[in-house]
């Protein structure tokens, strides 16, 4: 059988499936271990009274600045209880007006029930039963300036809380367990007060005749007759938005990297500026990349254009050389053999292919070709004079070398 629901009421379980609602006998109630969950549940509500829930009003400015080491140290104070032994989760709200602050409700669960429920998959739900109830109760109200009671009743007692825009100032439950009517009215009101609510203030919810009466401005709804608890609290609505989540949510425990939330806006804006910088800088690189293509393809065009068959060894300073000679001085003893020169540069071109260089300049004056490079070692720079040598057909001489940065630097000279 697959369940959708389950409440621990009472010492309890109440389990609820297609079939409707069914009780299951439960350990007792107080210190007793969590059950095992069935398989296929996909929510929890706990019990109110097995849990300590407290109201707080702390001095901050958002509520998201509230975090576990804070209310901590509220149960601590309100409490006497060690935090390390209590799951917390809470629901906060902020305060308008000159006071200002932040007001919510925490509710802690022993530790040893939090480790049975992170055991059980899945389980997308762990709830409170009484504040959903009263949270239900609130939003089908009509809305109702400040201090507002809602109170829910069943068979064995009552929920009750007070909540003022939004945010509880309290929540409660008193049980029957015997006791008379008017007894559990007194006990009702009592909590109401010490939560803020004063008597001629409005009232919402669902109480029987007889509690309704106790109230000067009841609003709510009149039972002729009381559900059980576990049908009051199982009854098949959406999860309330103010109601404390214990295992998800904004209002989950925290961890440990809280202090990062307040620099989280800044982080995330710093973040997208790093992107756009980033994404800048790369438009930029593909657009000067692609101005680079069209350039070198426009060399290579030019070079084709202007020694067609050549090899392309150095481009530029190959067009540049070959300019400098078309448009020679007259009366220059090179001036006008263009031709020469180009087949001069083709020889150093096949050269070059097999023994490869760096050259630095090439120099055609007053009848005589001068090279000036770089070579790997003096071995390299041989082999490089004598197949100049024979390309050419003159003979190739070398007028100085120098050494440095692991090469070998040459000067060569031939007639033109």
């Amino acid at each position: 059988m697959t369940l959708t629901d389950m409440a621990w009421l009472d010492g309890a379980w109440a389990l609820r499936d297609a079939g409707g609602l069914r009780m299951e006998d439960g350990t007792d109630a107080g210190d007793a271990p969590m059950p095992p969950v069935v398989e296929g549940v996909g929510r929890v509500w706990l019990p109110l009274e097995r849990l300590i829930v407290r109201p707080f009003r702390l001095p901050l400015s958002h509520p998201r600045f509230v975090d576990e080491a804070v209310l901590a140290g509220e149960l601590e104070d309100q409490t006497g209880e060690s935090p390390e032994d209590w799951h917390l989760a809470w629901r906060a709200a902020a305060v308008a007006g000159e006071d200002g602050g932040v007001v919510g409700l925490m509710a802690a669960m022993p530790r040893a029930w939090r480790e049975a429920l992170d055991a059980c998959q899945p389980l997308s739900a762990v709830r409170v039963d009484a504040v959903d109830r009263l949270a239900w109760r609130l939003e089908e109200a009509d809305a109702v300036d400040g201090v507002v009671a809602v109170l829910d009743a069943d068979a064995e007692g009552i929920c009750v809380g007070a909540a003022r825009d939004g945010a509880w100032l309290g929540v409660t439950r008193v049980n029957r367990e015997g006791l008379a009517d008017e007894e559990v009215c007194r006990w009702v009101t009592g909590a109401l007060l010490a939560m803020g609510w004063t008597e001629d203030m409005p009232a919402v919810g669902a109480l029987d005749a007889t509690a309704a009466a106790w109230f000067a401005d009841w609003r709510g709804e009149t039972l002729e007759a009381l559900p059980a608890r576990a049908q009051a609290t199982l009854r098949g609505r959406p999860l309330p938005a103010m109601g404390i989540e214990f295992r998800r949510g904004d209002w989950a425990a925290r961890g440990d990297r809280e202090w990062l939330r307040p620099w989280r806006r800044a982080a995330w804006l710093a973040a997208g500026l790093c992107a756009l910088w980033v994404g800048g800088m790369a438009l930029e690189h593909h657009r000067l990349e692609r101005e680079a293509a069209v350039a070198r393809a426009r060399i290579l065009a030019a070079f084709a254009r202007a020694l067609p068959g050549e090899p392309a060894v150095e481009p530029l300073a190959q067009l540049r050389r070959a300019a400098g000679v078309s448009i020679g001085e007259a009366g220059n003893e090179g001036s006008g053999d263009a031709a020469s020169w180009l087949r001069q540069a083709a020889a150093l071109a096949r050269v070059y292919e097999r023994t490869p260089w760096t050259l630095e300049e090439l120099d055609w004056r007053d009848g005589m070709m001068r090279m000036s490079g770089e070579a790997a070692d003096l071995a390299a720079l041989n082999r490089i004079r004598e197949a100049l040598a024979r390309a050419l057909g003159r003979e190739v001489r070398l007028l100085d070398t120098r050494l440095g940065r692991g090469k070998v630097g040459f000067r060569l000279e031939w007639p033109a």
